[in-house]
């Protein structure tokens, strides 16, 4: 995990499918099949967005998220995927570079809220991570990612 810091996230338009983070992968997975089927494709990072603290409920289950990209060009959004605008925010956030697991995404973001508490941070909105990239190694998956925390 890298330092923790500040900064601004521009606004970009995305196009979302909801569910729950055992399914993340699915979902990407899913929102990147609707963007072939439009004849489009990604122009932005995957973003996950968690609307929760992983602490804040029983079961990871339990838990709402989005698997969200932005696209090119702009298709009509439909009952399987919505179209939404991610505002401007100020974010308290990190990197980190390495194999991927539900442990690790919890670590960090608990990582982060711990930073935020101590520097007189609190939380303006869902999780994001942000993943730059992604890729195989020894049958595993590994991530290039960022995880942010909206704040004021």
């Amino acid at each position: 995990m890298g330092e923790i810091a500040v900064k601004t996230i521009t606004p970009i338009d995305v196009y979302c499918v909801e569910g729950t983070p055992p399914d993340l992968g699915k979902m990407m997975a899913k929102l990147m099949e609707w963007f072939q089927s439009k004849g489009v494709i990604s122009i932005s990072d995957q973003i996950a967005l968690f609307h929760a603290m992983p602490d804040e409920a029983p079961k990871v289950e339990d838990i709402r998220c989005e698997a969200c990209a932005g696209a090119s060009p702009p298709p009509e959004p439909d009952k399987q995927v919505i179209r939404k605008t991610l505002l401007e925010v100020k974010v308290a956030y990190t990197t980190y570079k390495g194999p991927q697991s539900a442990e690790k995404d919890i670590s960090i973001v608990l990582e982060v809220a711990k930073w935020m508490k101590r520097n007189g941070y609190t939380q303006a909105g869902p999780v994001r991570q942000v993943y730059h990239r992604i890729w195989l190694e020894d049958d595993k998956a590994h991530v290039e990612m960022e995880t942010q925390i909206p704040i004021e």
